[in-house]
Parts: structure tokens; sequence; C-alpha cells
């Protein structure tokens, strides 16, 4: 039975801890591929959906990141879907994409599963798959109830919306995203950066 995993998001810009939290997971969970799915408008975001640039952007940054990684794929199930993404019908659009034999783990950060079951249809969702969560800081989790498990590793404490506020401030977000997408970044001006 083949792994996959999925990590949702925005990606507005995709950064280096989405990366190294995708790869974490592979590692730890013998997934055969993780999926990016880029949200169109996520549902716990404000009313804009949170996203500063558009989803041609971030399907290419999301592009220039993954790139030289053969687990990691794009799958732009909830952008071609339109409307809010949730990820109810991201993982039923998965489940008949890739049958019953493909085992699905969902990952998220623990300040998603600290708000999980203010999520549409929770429950369905721990029946299609295993949620693996991963340490954010401020967003403390001693314990985890049954049906999620654990991602092993640091807490990483990058967001999108800390690299874009850096960005409007005129600051260097070296280190931060790949050097590719500070570069797509740069040449289309995306984050009020020049």
């Amino acid at each position: 039975m083949a792994k996959i995993g999925v990590l949702g998001g925005t990606f507005d810009p995709v950064h280096m801890a989405h990366l190294a939290i995708a790869e974490r997971a592979r590692e730890q969970f013998g997934l055969a591929r993780v999926l990016f799915v880029p949200a169109w408008m996520a549902p716990h975001k404000p009313a804009d959906g949170g996203t500063a640039c558009r989803a041609d952007h971030r399907m290419a940054m999301l592009r220039l990141a993954i790139e030289g990684n053969p687990a990691f794929e794009i799958d732009p199930c909830e952008l071609a879907r339109g409307g809010t993404s949730y990820t109810i019908d991201t993982l039923l659009h998965l489940r008949g994409r890739l049958g019953a034999a493909t085992e699905l783990v969902l990952l998220i950060g623990a300040d998603n599963y600290l708000i999980f079951r203010s999520w549409r249809a929770a429950d369905d969702i721990l029946r299609l798959c295993t949620v693996a969560v991963y340490d954010r800081p401020g967003s403390p989790v001693t314990t985890i109830e049954k049906g999620f498990v654990r991602i092993d590793g640091p807490a990483f404490g990058l967001a999108s919306s800390w690299i874009r506020s850096r960005m409007a401030a005129g600051a260097s977000i070296r280190y931060l995203v790949p050097d590719r997408v500070a570069q797509y970044i740069a040449a289309h001006r995306l984050y009020n950066s020049s």
C-alpha cells in the first residue's frame, strides 16, 4: 500500500519550514510522495482568504520550491475547484483519484490541531486519513488524541505572514525561502518588494 502525504496551505509564499516539515514527514512515515495542495481560500483565514498574491504566483513559487525533489508534487485541485478550500473535499477528491489502496497522511500544524474539531466534517477526515501534527511555537500541544500522530522534529516558527511583513518593511528573506522563490518574488515585485 502506497502512503501519500498531503500538505495544504496558502503557500503565500512557500518557505523553508513547509519544505522541511514535508521532508521530515516523508522520512518518518515512509511516504512515497508528498502532495502540496495550495488553497484557493482557506476557511480559517481572514475574509479575503488570507492570500496576498494571486494563485498563479503562488503556484509558480511552489513549483520552484519543490523542483529537484522527485517525492514532492503539487495537486492544484483546490485552485481548480475555487471557493473556500475545505480539507474534506480535497481528501475525497484524492481518495477518488488515488483509490482505496493508497493511505493518505494529512500534515497539519499544532495551531490547526487545536482547532481541528471546528473543521468541516472533522470525523470524516479522521476516517479518510491519518492526521500527522507538527509542532508550532505558540501552539503548545502536550498530548494528542487518538487518531492523530506526531511528526518528530523541531518546531518551526516561520510563517508566510511574517515573511510578507519583512518584505513590506524591506528586510531580507534570505534563508527563509528557497533562493529561486526569492528571485521570483523580486522579479514579479510581490509583497511590496523592490
